[in-house]
């Protein structure tokens, strides 16, 4: 099965790509969304946070 930068596509959905490592906390992060269709690719890079007064 094919690797991403730390990810494995799943196999009950060849869409969905699983990560290898759960994030630590918090749950914030930089990514890049790597859009694919035949040999055009789009990079969208993004940025999750944590929404305001949400404490582990």
């Amino acid at each position: 099965m094919a690797s991403l930068s730390g990810c494995r596509y799943s196999l009950a959905d060849h869409h969905a790509l699983i990560s290898n490592v759960a994030p630590a906390e918090p749950h914030a992060f930089d990514a890049v969304l790597k859009l694919m269709a035949g040999v055009d690719v789009d990079d969208l890079p993004f940025q999750m946070e944590e929404p305001e007064g949400h404490h582990h």
